[in-house]
């Protein structure tokens, strides 16, 4: 039982340090820029050791589509939320003003991240297609 108790805290405090180290990339992205952001910069910013961040991901890459994969989820989930407004009939009015105003609403939220995916794109091309897909 008390091992089971100690894999779940372990588990916890994982989800716990990958999440600080995701909002800490946010910040530091937006003060620096994704290109001029390091490791250890993100490291730093969540209080974490700068090895914890290789437990989660094997470079800045990989935490960037950790953020875009957690950007399009909660753009999903928006449209598809219980009492959403969302409609695919663009011949009503209605349905355009909606999807106008999901669009800026999902620009503002995920502004960092969208910036950091252009910026990335400019010297990964490789990365560049893949986070567009």
């Amino acid at each position: 039982m008390s091992e089971q108790l100690a894999t779940g805290g372990r588990k916890a405090k994982a989800a716990e340090t990958e999440t600080a180290l995701k909002a800490a990339a946010c910040r530091v992205f937006a003060r620096q820029g994704y290109l001029n952001t390091k490791i250890t910069d993100i490291t730093a910013e969540a209080g974490r050791a700068a090895g914890s961040f290789y437990n989660h991901f094997n470079g800045k890459e990989e935490l960037l589509k950790a953020l875009l994969k957690d950007m399009l989820e909660a753009g999903d989930e928006a449209v598809f939320e219980p009492g959403s407004r969302h409609s695919s009939d663009f011949t009503d009015r209605a349905a355009v003003r909606w999807h106008v105003a999901a669009f800026w609403q999902f620009f503002r939220t995920n502004m960092v991240v969208l910036t950091a995916l252009r910026q990335a794109s400019l010297v990964n091309a490789e990365f560049g297609g893949s986070s567009r897909s």
